[in-house]
């Protein structure tokens, strides 16, 4: 096996092994903003916070949902297939991790600034994270920062194997 079909095996098992551990961190992050005083706080002092946010998660949601569909149709398959397939139905919507990471810096200080000056949603952030792992937000904010380049890693594994004519070629073009 070459070297770049290890890195390519490697990514897939990496975000197998890891994907529903990604989206139950991203589950979490939304149960916090779907509180109704959060919500009320974050509306006020953030507009827009969750506009990339949610469409992450619900995206993730899908991609987890493809994978578990195609390892129950095919439970034989190795899992290097069975993501690579779920990548390449998803990749389009890929994209939007770019508009997460063009914003994730400012999103990330508009929630410290919160935090730091506004009590009662220190206090709510706090009781809400006190039992989780990790213990706060800024964790959870991250978690699209630091899968995007997996999912780069594995579109571009592919795009140099995926030949021109496969029905599924322009999605590793995303």
């Amino acid at each position: 096996m070459s070297s770049q079909d290890e890195v390519r095996k490697k990514v897939t098992e990496e975000i197998l092994s890891t994907e529903e551990t990604y989206v139950l961190g991203l589950e979490t992050a939304n149960a916090f903003f779907n509180l109704p005083e959060v919500r009320k706080i974050l509306d006020s002092e953030i507009p827009g916070y969750n506009k990339f946010f949610a469409p992450i998660l619900a995206l993730n949601r899908s991609l987890l949902g493809t994978m578990r569909t195609l390892k129950r149709k095919n439970p034989d398959a190795p899992d290097s297939v069975i993501v690579e397939e779920a990548i390449l139905q998803h990749a389009p919507q890929l994209k939007m991790y770019n508009n997460y990471l063009a914003t994730y810096e400012k999103t990330l200080s508009d929630f410290t600034r919160l935090l730091e000056t506004n009590k009662k949603f220190q206090k709510l952030h706090n009781n809400f994270f006190k039992d989780k792992n990790p213990a706060n937000i800024a964790s959870y904010l991250i978690m699209p920062v630091q899968r995007a380049p997996r999912y780069k890693l594995l579109l571009e594994e592919l795009k140099k194997r995926v030949p021109v004519e496969h029905a599924r070629y322009k999605n590793t073009q995303a």
